[in-house]
């Protein structure tokens, strides 16, 4: 490590100091309107930024923008709006300059999926968002429950309250979470874990079908899921704002609320505070509670910028603290017991009433970030990035048995990341080189071994190249890692070390064709690879969260996977209708699937359905396809439908635990405005989930997949300029059901109706 840190040291005395030198006086002012092309209304809350710099804004309720400081030179100017299809325009400063701007129009439903996350700003990348009025009808709801409506994209349950995302078949460590622009470093080693982040932090969200976003890992085979704060205030602007949410079905109650602010005296300083919290009690099934399946989340951010015309510095910080209760039906006493439990139309231990408290089994998980991240601008076309982070992730697990008041499992990882990248632009051409170094440890403590402690050490470096030009994008990446891993044991007094080392290489393209105004279609490539995690290698013992026994396999190789795929879309009718269609296919070899064994375990702490790690040849394909049609602003109906098929080719069978083929079908009207309220919305959902027929032969499952089943939803929303309120209902007739994607579906049904209200205000002054 001493090595690594001085090899850092020199190379920032190398480069530093051409990033220092001085510059030339930035006094330049860039103004605009911004309109609609078909209504000509003025667009308010349009995002106006130039490329690779730390200038960007939004338009004010007259469609009007600013950006002060700027210097002499070439930039590219990127318009967004939700209605609208982006404007990207090349600009040549050599003075002040006013632009009176407009945006080619579309309708909220077929929002361009572009993604915004510094550094990833182009569209070749297949991809999914839920931004605006699309995000708040998800506030409250957890990270995984927010993104359970775009296309390809479910979730591994456990239980009522966690919510692992799962992208086109993929899930835990071959998903690359990135929060605010830092990688997510978490204990992802089991369905119950879930992203330790809170979803109130989020301005937007997008999830990358496919490994495209190299620039955070090579392990992303079933793509990335990029969380993106809301641009910082500037101009002296301040910002309240107060969410207020409830649902029937837990009594949940969620709160949040934000203040932010610039600086009028000091221009460059900025700030954000944040605080949320979710409490809910125990779920109500169509025919009875769950008890202790109650959930508490207390969680809280700050972000602080200082940008200057040459460089800026952004410092976040967060917690996110929740404690979940565990379904007491799921702990079993015998082997008998086991199998009648299983086997049963309802839970054979449980108390059916209501309650807030949270009793044992529990979970309670800290996570802390801290990042500071720093940008200079040597001129608009060069920009250099350093980012420090870092992550400590706790979580306590407390058996039903009490032995002490100590937790039974106590595990602590902590994560330190140094990066750096540079980006170039170049005519139509951006070019990002880029290396990092990351250092992880685990500890842990108690009565109860699930995994060893180990330390980790990885070191990458990358590049990327995007070209956009008026009709096509373009994007290349390469990646090249090598991650050392040891792990120790203590036997008697004697501690013993093993060690392990992998090396590859990763690569992705992506590239979109603008054939005609109706038509685009694009192409997808992707190689990646993942080395096993620690609790497929060496896990042996109770997974209490899940209520399963597993076994690891020291002796799983590496996973390599090459995905491909194609996507079209196409409008017609004037762009009132809209189809999107993307088919994929990917190959993995040496896939690591968590497989039933053929008979349960039996504990000192209960009887447990057995679980394995095995290895495979693995491939996956499908579709996801949507289909969207507007009547003018009155009527909207969209109707999506995703299917994957998952071979094990190793032994010509199913794979296990992958989802089942999925119908959603939404009709929203907007059928009038009363008074100061300008939108009204009614919207009316049907989710039909079919039963999972393509399942393993060889291995065995405890139960059958669960009967097909469908889902109605019903909202009604209005907003003005403060205030957004919706009511709602979910599982509007109270169908009892079951999840094949749950891992308590072999206790318990899942909850029934739920009907809720949620609120917010903003407050604004310039």
């Amino acid at each position: 490590m001493p090595k690594s840190i001085s090899t850092w040291a020199f190379i920032l005395i190398l480069f530093f100091p051409g990033f220092i030198k001085a510059q030339e006086k930035c006094e330049l002012v860039l103004t605009g309107v911004i309109r609609d092309s078909d209504s000509k209304e003025l667009l308010s809350d349009a995002r106006i930024e130039l490329a690779g710099t730390a200038f960007e804004t939004h338009t004010n309720e007259q469609g009007y923008f600013e950006l002060k400081g700027l210097c002499k030179g070439n930039y590219t100017l990127i318009v967004g709006h939700a209605s609208c299809a982006p404007l990207v325009k090349k600009l040549k400063l050599e003075g002040s300059l006013n632009l009176n701007l407009v945006l080619p129009h579309r309708t909220n439903s077929f929002r361009e999926v572009v993604v915004q996350e510094k550094g990833i700003r182009f569209r070749a990348s297949v991809s999914e968002e839920l931004s605006g009025t699309a995000l708040f009808e998800k506030r409250g709801l957890s990270l995984g429950e927010s993104l359970e409506n775009l296309n390809g994209v479910r979730n591994l349950q456990t239980g009522a309250s966690v919510f692992k995302p799962m992208i086109n078949g993929l899930y835990g460590n071959r998903i690359v979470v990135v929060n605010n622009g830092s990688r997510l470093e978490s204990q992802q080693w089991g369905a119950e874990h879930a992203p330790e982040i809170d979803p109130f932090t989020a301005g937007k969200i997008t999830v990358l079908k496919g490994a495209s976003a190299l620039r955070y890992g090579s392990d992303g085979l079933g793509g990335t899921l990029l969380t993106e704060a809301l641009p910082m205030p500037n101009g002296g602007k301040r910002s309240l704002g107060v969410f207020q949410g409830y649902q029937s079905n837990r009594h949940l109650l969620s709160s949040n609320v934000f203040w932010e602010a610039s600086s009028k005296s000091i221009p460059a300083l900025s700030y954000r505070i944040q605080a949320s919290t979710r409490d809910a009690g125990n779920v109500k099934t169509p025919g009875y509670y769950q008890w202790n399946t109650g959930s508490k989340e207390r969680n809280a951010s700050l972000q602080i910028s200082w940008r200057k015309p040459e460089w800026s510095l952004e410092y976040q910080a967060s917690l996110f603290s929740s404690t979940l209760g565990i379904f007491y039906g799921s702990q079993v006493g015998n082997l008998s017991d086991l199998r009648h439990a299983i086997q049963a139309s309802e839970p054979l231990l449980n108390i059916n009433r209501f309650s807030y408290a949270i009793d044992r089994p529990r979970q309670e998980v800290q996570h802390y970030t801290q990042s500071l991240h720093w940008m200079r601008y040597k001129d608009p076309a060069h920009v250099f990035h350093m980012r420090l982070n870092f992550q400590n992730n706790r979580r306590k697990e407390f058996d039903l048995s009490k032995i002490s008041d100590l937790p039974e499992l106590d595990l602590t990882l902590t994560t330190y990341l140094l990066e750096s990248w540079y980006e170039h632009n170049h005519d139509e051409w951006t070019y990002t080189y880029g290396a990092s170094s990351q250092l992880q440890t685990n500890a842990w403590d108690g009565n109860r071994f699930f995994i060893p402690n180990y330390r980790q050490w990885q070191n990458a470096l990358f590049f990327i190249s995007k070209k956009h030009l008026s009709n096509s994008d373009l994007e290349m990446g390469l990646r090249f890692d090598s991650r050392y891993l040891t792990s120790f044991r203590n036997n008697q007094g004697r501690i013993s070390s093993e060690s392990k080392t992998w090396n590859n290489l990763s690569a992705s393209a992506a590239w979109t064709k603008q054939t005609s105004s109706n038509f685009r279609w694009g192409l997808s490539g992707n190689l990646a690879w993942r080395a096993p995690s620690i609790n497929e290698l060496y896990t042996n013992g109770l997974h209490h969260g899940t209520s399963t026994f597993e076994v690891g396999n020291p002796n799983l190789k590496s996973e390599q996977g090459i995905k491909s795929g194609i996507n079209f879309i196409q409008t017609a009718l004037k762009q009132s209708l809209q189809a999107e269609l993307f088919v994929y296919g990917q190959y993995i070899r040496n896939f690591i699937n968590l497989v039933s064994d053929s008979s349960p375990v039996l504990t000192i702490r209960g009887a447990y359905p057995s679980f394995h790690y095995d290895q495979t040849d693995a491939f996956l394909s499908g579709i996801d396809a949507k289909l969207a049609w507007q009547s003018n602003s009155f009527l909207r109906f969209q109707l999506m439908y995703s299917s994957l098929f998952a071979r094990d080719i190793s032994r010509k069978d199913w794979l296990q635990q992958m989802p089942s083929d999925r119908w959603q079908a939404e009709i929203q009207a907007k059928p009038f405005g009363i008074g100061k309220l300008k939108e009204l919305e009614i919207k009316l959902g049907y989710s039909l989930v079919s039963k999972q027929n393509r399942v393993s032969s060889y291995f065995i499952d405890y139960k059958e997949s669960p009967a097909s089943y469908g889902l109605m939803n019903v909202s009604l929303g209005w907003k003005n300029q403060d205030w957004n309120v919706q009511l709602f209902s979910t599982n509007l007739l109270n169908t009892r059901y079951r999840e094949y994607l749950n891992r308590f579906r072999y206790f318990t049904d899942e909850p029934g109706i739920s009907i809720g209200i949620r609120t917010s205000y903003i407050w604004n002054q310039n």
